[in-house]
């Protein structure tokens, strides 16, 4: 591994990127097109290999493992997550990373909170569904659907408005997802139905993440989470459990997270002030059946 050449890999330990991606796509085909677990078993074994994928896909979002971005895209260019269009992904992504604007609703396209305006004019079914999201257990039981649902609508009225470059995108992702699922009809072994499943479950990990790695904190640094022992949950998550350290070197490689938090672990604990959990099992006993915080952003978002 040492004779990697130096033009093509952004980082020296980027053969673990790529090993992964080719890993992790090996396995999706081997459980959709061969015949080697029963149907709900496959199931389960499939939905956090999708979760890594989508980790993955995240890591390649941040220039991971090719210098040149194109070859980076075209590592997972395959949409066996079904849901998300990884280019809208991205782009949804790279403004997400504008740290400036997090967790404002206006301006962050990956944030959880609403503007008061927008809370106040729910109806009252409406407001409980989206406090029973903010339960860890809501989250992961429908978050997939309601994050869905509002990423769908709020594209489709770009689309609407004249938006080619969206429309372009989502035009890739579903021909990509309808040749795939043509493809396992004639000849993989799984079920489209249970398919379907596993994706969707496998967003509902992803909701395990994305739960509380952002607060709306006063101060931007205060803003993204450090869980310091995230268990097998962080390598699924590829180290994003030191979302702080990502946000804050997001150009760092997955696999350097880690160590770059535990060296200055007191000056990161610093800037994010304290907003830090143990494990992710301290998480679900707090928060399973807890409302972690109001829905409404706290303070008025800049339009």
């Amino acid at each position: 591994m040492q004779t990697l050449p130096k033009w093509l890999f952004k980082d020296a330990g980027d053969w673990r990127t790529l090993l992964l991606v080719v890993a992790c796509q090996a396995m999706c085909i081997a459980l959709l097109f061969f015949d080697i677990l029963p149907i709900w078993l496959t199931v389960i074994c499939l939905a956090p290999i999708l979760t890594l994928y989508s980790s993955l896909q995240h890591e390649i979002i941040h220039g991971h493992p090719f210098k040149a971005q194109w070859m980076c895209d075209l590592l997972v260019i395959i949409p066996f997550g079904l849901l998300v269009p990884y280019f809208r992904f991205k782009d949804t992504h790279l403004a997400h990373h504008h740290d400036v604007n997090l967790c404002d609703p206006y301006e962050d396209p990956e944030t959880w909170y609403q503007a008061k305006e927008m809370w106040e004019k729910r109806s009252s079914i409406s407001q409980a569904v989206f406090n029973f999201n903010n339960l860890l257990a809501g989250r992961m039981l429908l978050g997939p659907l309601i994050g869905m649902t509002g990423f769908i609508k709020c594209d489709f009225k770009a689309i609407i408005a004249g938006n080619l470059h969206i429309l372009i995108k989502w035009a890739f992702h579903i021909l990509g997802v309808a040749a795939l699922l043509v493809l396992i009809s004639a000849y993989g072994k799984m079920p489209i139905w249970a398919y379907f499943l596993a994706a969707y479950f496998a967003m509902s990990l992803l909701m395990v993440r994305t739960f509380l790695e952002h607060q709306a904190h006063e101060k931007v640094r205060g803003r993204s989470v450090i869980i310091e022992n995230g268990g097998i949950l962080a390598f699924m998550f590829l180290n994003n459990s030191y979302h702080a350290v990502h946000h804050a070197y997001p150009g760092y490689a997955w696999y350097r997270l880690p160590s770059l938090f535990f060296e200055n672990r007191e000056r990161f604990l610093k800037i994010n002030k304290g907003y830090a959990y143990p494990t992710y099992r301290a998480i679900f006993k707090a928060y399973f059946f807890k409302r972690k915080e109001p829905v409404p952003f706290p303070d008025e978002p800049r339009r």
